[in-house]
């Protein structure tokens, strides 16, 4: 049951997708994938693995280009743009980024680095009110101000999470795409991780957000859209309520399942 969604005008939209396809060591990663969003909407990405959600994420916030297709990035084509000034509009939270920081970094510190989208404070100068603001964002991810000192390396999973979430929060971006940023936490970690994505979800500076999960219980409250993939695909795309079938997501899972709106949040319920 392959959908087709809606490209009228898809290069009015703030975000969009063009038959576009990504091939790696000559096999099909991405296959005619056409789709597009518009500013104020909350985007959840799911799928199986190996479905196409990391490389579709990866494309979405402009770190990989595609093998054929057209791409608009915050109403810009991709083609001709100046991809260094369209990067800082977007901010990319990824678990594979947490590896990419030194463990004795402080996490006061490693929030900094957002603003300048860098690795060490020592490659820029901060003022107090770089301190302040990195601090605020901190506090309304639900991160005590404790932390502040404590190594990167020495915080838990669910607080380095966060700490990503701040840092990408430092440069006042437009747009976030996260890749499974819930990845490897506990129950308590996962629901705190949620609540932070829904207070952001919430915030009008902020015009895209895009979550790559397996999970509906992840869903943060306040999103709107749902994309399905599979197999490189998109499967269907549209508003929360109408994606999230029983139908559909059989078919995006290979298993039977039984979607179900839990108050303001969703649960999936395999059938059998």
């Amino acid at each position: 049951m392959t959908t087709d969604y809606d490209s009228t005008d898809i290069t009015e939209r703030y975000v969009a997708l063009e038959g576009v396809g990504v091939m790696r060591d000559d096999q099909p990663i991405l296959e005619k994938i056409t789709w597009s969003a518009e500013q104020g909407q909350r985007w959840v990405v799911l799928g199986l693995n190996g479905s196409g959600k990391t490389t579709l994420a990866r494309i979405v916030a402009g770190e990989i280009r595609p093998t054929t297709g057209a791409v608009w990035l915050l109403g810009c084509p991709r083609q001709g743009s100046d991809m260094r000034a369209l990067r800082r509009r977007i901010a990319f939270v990824s678990d594979a980024l947490t590896r990419t920081f030194r463990p004795g970094l402080d996490a006061l510190g490693l929030v900094l680095t957002g603003r300048d989208a860098g690795l060490e404070t020592c490659w820029y100068s901060y003022g107090q009110a770089d301190n302040d603001k990195a601090l605020s964002i901190m506090e309304q991810l639900r991160l005590p101000r404790s932390i502040a000192t404590r190594s990167f390396g020495d915080c838990s999973q669910g607080e380095r999470q966060r700490l990503l979430l701040a840092r990408a929060m430092m440069s006042l971006p437009e747009a976030v795409v996260m890749d499974e940023p819930m990845a490897g936490l506990d129950i308590g970690a996962r629901e705190a991780q949620v609540n932070a994505l829904g207070t952001m979800a919430a915030d009008a500076a902020i015009k895209l957000m895009v979550l790559v999960t397996h999970h509906l219980e992840e869903i943060p409250f306040g999103f709107t859209h749902a994309l399905l993939m599979k197999s490189g695909r998109i499967l269907d795309a549209g508003p929360l309520d109408a994606v999230l079938r029983d139908d559909s997501l059989s078919e995006c899972y290979d298993v039977p399942v039984r979607p179900r709106r839990v108050g303001s949040r969703w649960a999936l319920i395999a059938e059998g």
